[in-house]
Formats: C-alpha cells, sequence, structure tokens
C-alpha cells in the first residue's frame, strides 16, 4: 500500500501515515469510492482525483513495484529500524523513502553544505575545500546535488579518502539531474561513498515544485546547516528556515559586502549565525577536535623559474588576492601577473575568482 499512495505526488506524508494507521491493506483503500475516501483522508479535489487516476492503474504501480524490489534501490518506511532517526524529530516528518546506495550513519557527525547554484569560482573552491576537511575528520557532508555549491560540497566530500555524502534529491533516484553530475551519482551510489535519497518514486522527474520541500530533509538529516555562497533571496535559505525550525545550528562563511552573491551569507551572520571563517570553525561546533588536515598534491616546483617559485611559495589552499601576493613576493604587479598567468596554464594554480589565486 505504500508505494501505491507514495505514488500520488499530490498527497503529503501526514496523510499517508494515517491512511497507513487506518487499513491494512491497499484493497481496503481501493475499495471505496470518492466520497468517502476524501472525507476519510481529508483529500481536496485534486487530490483525490489523483488517488482515483492512480487507482484506476494500480496493475501499472504494482509492475513499477515489483520492478523496484528487482533493483538495487531500497524503499523505507518511518516505523522502519533503517529510517534515519535525525528525520523522526523534524515537522512532517517523511513516511517514507527512497534510497540507492545507502543512509547516513547516525553515529557520525554530518554538515548539510547548501549555497547558491550561480556560485561563483570562488565559493565552489570553498565549498569544496571546508567538505574535504570536514570529511577528514569523518563528519558526512549532507547537500541536494544541484550544479554550484551543493556539486562542490559532494565533490570535496568524496575528495577526502573514506569521504561519504548524500544527496537528497528533488526527483526519483534512478534520475540523474542535472544530467553533469553523473560522476558524483555513480561515485556516491555505486562505490559505497555514500548514497542519493528521495521521497518521490524511483522515476519522478525532477521539477522545481519538488525542491522546496526535500530541503526540509537535507536539514533534517544534518547537525549543522552550512551556507556558503547566497543571494539576498537565495532558495538555499529555504533550507535554513527548516534548519531554524528544527532547532538545527546554523553557519555560514562570510563574504566581501559588495559581493551579491555574500549578501544572503552575511545577512544570515548579522542574524545570529555562527560565522565560518575555516572548517575548524564547523568542527568547533561539533565538539570534535583536528585530527588531521588537507594535504596539497604539490606539483614538482623545480619546473618553475626563480620569479614564479617565488610567486608560488606565497599560496596555500585558501585564496588570495594579488595585491597581497605582491606584497609577499617582493616583486613587481608585472611580473607577478606574468607569473600567474604561466601557473594557472601549466596547472599549478587556480584563479578561484576575480584576482583571487590559490594552489
Amino acid at each position: 500500500m505504500f508505494y501505491f499512495l507514495a505514488s500520488i505526488i499530490s498527497i503529503g506524508c501526514q496523510t499517508i501515515k494515517k491512511l497507513d494507521k487506518q487499513f491494512e491493506r491497499l484493497s481496503d483503500v481501493l475499495d471505496m469510492n470518492q466520497e468517502t475516501i476524501s472525507e476519510v483522508a481529508g483529500l481536496n479535489e485534486m487530490q483525490s482525483a489523483e488517488f482515483f487516476n492512480k487507482a484506476a492503474n494500480v496493475e501499472t504501480i504494482y509492475d513499477e513495484y515489483q520492478a523496484m524490489e528487482k533493483s538495487d534501490v531500497k524503499f523505507y518506511l518511518y516505523d522502519d529500524d533503517e529510517f534515519p532517526d535525525r528525520l523522526h524529530y523534524i515537522n512532517q516528518s517523511p513516511s517514507h523513502l527512497f534510497v540507492k546506495g545507502e543512509l547516513p550513519r547516525a553515529i557520525n557527525p554530518s554538515v548539510a553544505i547548501v549555497g547558491s547554484r550561480a556560485a561563483t569560482s570562488y565559493g565552489t573552491s570553498i565549498a569544496e575545500y571546508y567538505a574535504e576537511a570536514l570529511a577528514n575528520e569523518g563528519v558526512e557532508i549532507i547537500s541536494g546535488m544541484a550544479i554550484g555549491i551543493d556539486a562542490a560540497a559532494h565533490r570535496g566530500a568524496l575528495l577526502s579518502e573514506s569521504g561519504r555524502t548524500y544527496a537528497v534529491l528533488g526527483g526519483g533516484v534512478n534520475i540523474v539531474y542535472p544530467k553533469d553530475n553523473y560522476y558524483l551519482y555513480s561515485k556516491m551510489t555505486e562505490e559505497h561513498r555514500g548514497g542519493v535519497i528521495s521521497e518521490l518514486c524511483p522515476y519522478v522527474a525532477a521539477l522545481s515544485r519538488n525542491f522546496p520541500m526535500r530541503n526540509r530533509i537535507i536539514s533534517g538529516l544534518a547537525d549543522i546547516v552550512l551556507v556558503v555562497e547566497a543571494r539576498e533571496k537565495s532558495g538555499s535559505l529555504i533550507t535554513v528556515e527548516y534548519a531554524i525550525d528544527q532547532n538545527k545550528d546554523i553557519m555560514a562563511v562570510p563574504g566581501r559586502v559588495s559581493d551579491p552573491m555574500s549578501r544572503g551569507t552575511n545577512q544570515l551572520i548579522a542574524g545570529g549565525a555562527k560565522m565560518a571563517n575555516s572548517p575548524e570553525d564547523v568542527l568547533d561546533c561539533l565538539n570534535i577536535a583536528v585530527h588531521g588536515e588537507v594535504v596539497l598534491a604539490e606539483k614538482n616546483i623545480n619546473l618553475l623559474d626563480n620569479k614564479q617559485k617565488m610567486v608560488y611559495s606565497t599560496l596555500d589552499s585558501s585564496p588570495k588576492y594579488i595585491d597581497q601576493i605582491v606584497d609577499e613576493s617582493k616583486l613587481t604587479h608585472q611580473e607577478v601577473m606574468e607569473a600567474l598567468v604561466e601557473m594557472e596554464l601549466r596547472g599549478f594554480i587556480t584563479q578561484v575568482s576575480t584576482n583571487y589565486y590559490g594552489k
């Protein structure tokens, strides 16, 4: 019965739980007429219409369920032992979850890293750096697999040798969305590095109307919600609203006051969110002592000329502004620019945003 009810997108999790408690078998529900089911479940006209449209095609729904059981998709109900305990204590707790891969582990701390889809290079670099550093300390990373900050957070966690990360989707777990994230999807689902999670049936398309509700699961699975970059009215702030309602810690990476992509994060800090100037700040909030550090893969600097070596020696994983590089290298602005351009072309460094460079 649960799969049938889950296939009716317009019916919410509380209604599904209500019907599950009232009826033992799907046939008991299907035997009722439209007026009765609407009265018992409190369905509106649109929900009732979708319910009976699905009921008329119940054999197709059954075939889908059998196909799911034969696939590598797991279907967890809210009263299953494996169902994430963190989700039992949030408003609008899900009645079920579809999972490809694995669920977050209850014994591990977890951080949701969210932010803008239209993130800057600096923002994605920071999200990736924080996620890798946290994953190195056993923190599991939760996000939504969207382009921008979400994808960078998943990518950073997977850069850690034993990092695990989980994506909560706005569509079915058998659909890779966006397609550009197939690599992340396959790492999470096929290599025991996490999993993808959804309330929606496996082959439901990812639609914009589904994304706001999935955000409560992203925050619900996390101990902390960390916002890296967000506009003043960013969709990622919906996740923050859910997190506040769930009494989760909110942290934000500060940005330049002139940067539109930092207005949302700076406003969060002004409103009481904790400032995350480094991954260590997040670990402190989790009461985790740092045992390791992100190790940069150094290239052979003997391939560089003297001026390039001088510039390279001023850089680390945290991006630096070009004026700071000039000051520290004791070279002229022109010499520094020439060295940076050459090293970027050769893959020694990256320009993470305009005039900001890092290894």
